[in-house]
């Protein structure tokens, strides 16, 4: 982790231009311990939220079918975009592909996950891989981090070796920059 896949995501999802294709949004957190109940609990209430629409149902009371019909049929005719950020078994989205309505309403979803199992069931083509920042990239972003009051957030002469190295143990990774 840390090559920024969610911070990636989360620029696009919060563009307005982006957002305004679709009628309903969603942005799941998806934890190793989440059951798929979990996740289809979250998307419902997460959508309803979103629309500002008053939960009248008790989604956590509800078994996998019923969620799953709930789901359906508040995605159906509907443009949607869900993020699935920091999936780790691909299982959870086998489990949960059958609950996302396939309504030819060009919906989307984003999945975001460090797992090749995961990543490999959209589809080679739809599968976008974010590297680690090159050296003279992983630098710049070092030192503008570092040395914000520096002019032009260039690293002092007495610390560059001293940077260099710290910089080399972050391996392009710009959380860890």
């Amino acid at each position: 982790g840390g090559v920024g896949k969610t911070t990636l995501v989360a620029r696009v999802y919060m563009d307005q231009m982006v957002i305004s294709h679709f009628s309903c949004c969603a942005w799941i957190t998806v934890s190793k311990s989440n059951t798929v109940d979990d996740l289809l609990k979250k998307i419902l209430k997460e959508l309803h939220r979103e629309r500002k629409e008053q939960i009248t149902l008790d989604f956590d009371s509800m078994d996998y079918r019923t969620l799953v019909e709930n789901l359906r049929l508040h995605l159906a005719h509907r443009r949607y975009l869900i993020i699935l950020d920091d999936v780790w078994q691909a299982d959870v989205w086998t489990d949960i592909s059958y609950a996302l309505y396939a309504n030819n309403c060009r919906s989307r979803v984003v999945i975001t996950t460090r797992v090749q199992d995961v990543s490999s069931l959209a589809g080679e083509e739809r599968i976008v891989r974010v590297n680690p920042l090159p050296d003279e990239m992983a630098w710049d972003l070092f030192c503008k981090k570092a040395f914000p009051r520096e002019e032009g957030n260039i690293c002092p002469q007495n610390l560059t070796q001293w940077a260099r190295k710290m910089m080399d143990k972050c391996d392009g990774l710009p959380l860890a920059l």
